[in-house]
């Protein structure tokens, strides 16, 4: 004979318990093998898709770095080569200094010497003064005194000049040197702060990529299953609806397989 639902035997009641238990088992058996080949099915993609995507972050910063790098590797050897002839500028000067140097304590020792003669002529006029008359001598004097006295005012004037130009080369190559390398330190900064905006932006977008993802299959994987547990509940009250035999008992019933529609959705 065929079992009816609401039958009020106990041999039948325990029947359809175990014909209960047996689709239960079924049904659990169903799905668990269907989940296992979903998700063996999409462990491949999402690996390959999670290898594709880091590839492409890869290729994506590769050629900003490289640029980078070869934007500094060029730009050292610009400033180390205006540091050389700047200091090759230095070297001129301070040997034009040094020859200067070596000039004017020349014409020191030859106006010191100059100043012992004057000294030896003066000790001569000084004994013939009152005897000869030595006009002629006292105005080469005077003219050999003039003489020094140009020479000397002329070798202050040279130095003078001579240390005012060294002292504004010194300023104006210490001036460009700091523009230099300011302007180098704020090209680097620059550089440095693009390509981490560049790859901050790149690991935000993959991270939103990854969390769309997992979302996706978690919403996936639960209207799967919630579909399944409504056909079930559906399928189940049809059938007690249909053999509504014992309405008290079987109001029950229903009321508990209204959950798992209600609580899944």
């Amino acid at each position: 004979m065929k079992q009816r639902y609401g039958s009020t035997s106990r041999d039948n009641d325990e029947h359809k318990s175990l014909l209960d238990v047996d689709h239960c088992d079924h049904y659990d058996d169903d799905d668990n093998d269907s989940y296992n080949s979903r998700t063996k099915a999409s462990s491949p993609s999402s690996s390959s898709s999670g290898r594709s995507c880091w590839r492409s972050i890869a290729n994506c910063l590769i050629l900003p770095l490289f640029l980078a790098a070869a934007a500094s590797a060029a730009f050292s050897y610009y400033l180390q080569t205006k540091i050389t002839v700047l200091s090759s500028q230095l070297y001129t000067l301070d040997s034009n200094v040094q020859q200067l140097s070596a000039e004017l304590s020349t014409q020191h020792h030859q106006l010191n010497h100059v100043n012992e003669t004057l000294a030896n002529h003066s000790l001569v006029i000084s004994r013939f003064e009152h005897s000869v008359s030595n006009s002629d001598v006292l105005q080469k004097l005077q003219q050999l005194e003039q003489d020094s006295q140009r020479r000397q005012d002329e070798i202050d004037r040279n130095l003078n000049t001579t240390k005012s130009d060294i002292e504004t080369t010194l300023s104006q190559t210490q001036r460009n040197i700091n523009a230099t390398l300011e302007h180098a330190q704020n090209t680097i900064n620059t550089q440095v702060n693009s390509v981490q905006a560049t790859l901050s932006s790149y690991i935000r977008t993959t991270q939103d990529q990854f969390s769309t993802e997992n979302s996706f299959m978690v919403y996936q994987l639960a209207g799967t299953f919630t579909l399944l547990g409504c056909l079930i509940s559906m399928w189940h009250m049809t059938s007690h609806l249909r053999n509504f035999q014992q309405p008290f008992v079987q109001r029950k019933i229903l009321a508990i397989l209204w959950m798992c529609p209600i609580y899944s959705v």
